[in-house]
């Protein structure tokens, strides 16, 4: 069936929710749900409801900025090799696209100055980092990885912050952790384009697994959690051990994991409210991706 240029009404809309991941945008919910959860163990306290659902959201729209502007940005090279997304496809017209990027980035900033202090220092670290990744790291392996890493680690930071946790080992170490287990996922996803030396995958998989581990390492519920993460890491890179590998098959089951990786170091801080909010982020993402891609295609 042939694409009529800059669909408007419901399919443009669902355009735009393809351009910018939104399925994808909902896991950071979860991230900023065990960074509180982090931060409220290591001595913050819970912050207010009106507080939370407002940084959710912020945290959103600067996901999909990230993604929309990673599509403006590859506009070009995705009319030869991504000619099905919503750019090249014609389904989201060029200037509805570049609206989007500058609206959701204004928002999602505006709300993290709102909140001030060490929420506001964060917000506005994760925008840098975002741009850093979009505009110079992507593509350039270990640098995209870590600028990747960057944004997610910022993501959970967001919620430790929001938490007014002091800065200690036990506030921080959770969220650099997340971030290289997040940095170890992008560099597994190079893997798609590439067949990586029998020596790689085994380093690459050994690192992608401590990372994750690592996230629950400084927790009340340590051996408990680290048990459950494991399990998790099993299920993820399950696709690896197939012949040949499906490289592409563990990204996409990994990142809609994260939140189930959340959901575990919120319970291993002793969080079941939290940790049950981004299970429900997991299903949400799942239930989105879905309609999304049944209604968009």
């Amino acid at each position: 069936m042939s694409r009529t240029p800059h669909q408007g009404g419901a399919r443009g809309f669902l355009a735009l929710l393809r351009l910018t991941r939104f399925p994808n945008a909902l896991t950071t919910i979860a991230d900023l749900a065990a960074g509180v959860a982090v931060g409220i163990a290591a001595g913050g306290r819970a912050p207010s409801f009106g507080d939370a659902v407002l940084q959710s959201i912020g945290l959103v729209t600067l996901y999909m900025f990230g993604m929309g502007l990673n599509d403006w940005v590859d506009r070009a090279k995705d009319a030869r090799l991504h000619p099905t997304r919503p750019l090249p496809s014609g389904d989201l017209g060029e200037n509805a696209a570049l609206a989007t990027v500058i609206g959701t980035l204004g928002f999602g900033l505006a709300v993290g100055l709102s909140l001030g202090g060490a929420s506001a220092a964060t917000t506005v670290g994760l925008v840098l980092a975002i741009l850093a990744y979009d505009l110079a790291a992507r593509g350039h392996g270990p640098w995209g990885a870590l600028a990747m890493g960057s944004c997610r680690a910022l993501a959970m930071g967001l919620g430790v912050t929001l938490a007014g946790a002091p800065a200690s080992l036990d506030a921080l170490a959770p969220p650099l952790a997340y971030g290289a287990a997040v940095a170890a996922l992008t560099w597994v996803s190079l893997w798609e384009d590439r067949r990586p030396s029998a020596g790689e995958r085994r380093v690459g998989l050994a690192v992608f697994a401590t990372a994750w581990i690592a996230t629950v390492a400084t927790s009340p519920r340590f051996g408990f959690a680290a048990l459950a993460v494991a399990l998790l890491v099993v299920l993820v890179t399950a696709p690896a051990r197939r012949h040949p590998p499906i490289w592409g098959l563990v990204v996409r089951n990994a990142v809609f994991a994260l939140p189930l990786l959340d959901a575990v170091v919120a319970a291993a801080h002793e969080d079941l409210g939290r940790a049950g909010l981004a299970v429900i982020a997991f299903i949400a993402a799942r239930l989105a991706a879905r309609t999304i891609g049944r209604r968009g295609s």
